[in-house]
């Protein structure tokens, strides 16, 4: 199973590779366009939000120790659907790995 992580550095290594033609005065093909396209929806599907229980769940940390970190800039910033907070989960498994 591809991680999203994987497909995340395909879209990168894509856009690169994208990147490098225009910068070269080529016009990318609308067939590489299309696989920038379907790599990013391959990553929206396999990308798991988690709710703030769910994060706590994870850290340990209550609440507010949450919040004041990312104020601080410490700890991954939460997104927004609407009214609705969540995290990316390999976010907040790759900033746990690396305090490990």
């Amino acid at each position: 199973m591809t991680t999203s992580y994987q497909i995340s550095n395909n879209i990168l290594d894509k856009k690169d590779e994208l990147q490098q033609l225009i910068d070269d005065g080529i016009e990318p093909s609308l067939e590489q366009a299309i696989e920038i396209l379907s790599l990013q929806s391959d990553l929206t599907k396999n990308l798991k939000r988690l709710r703030l229980p769910q994060v706590i769940e994870k850290t340990g940390w209550k609440r507010p120790t949450i919040y004041k970190k990312i104020a601080q800039g410490t700890f991954p910033k939460q997104r927004k659907d609407g009214r609705t907070s969540y995290w990316f989960e390999h976010e907040i498994n790759d900033w746990i790995a690396s305090r490990a």
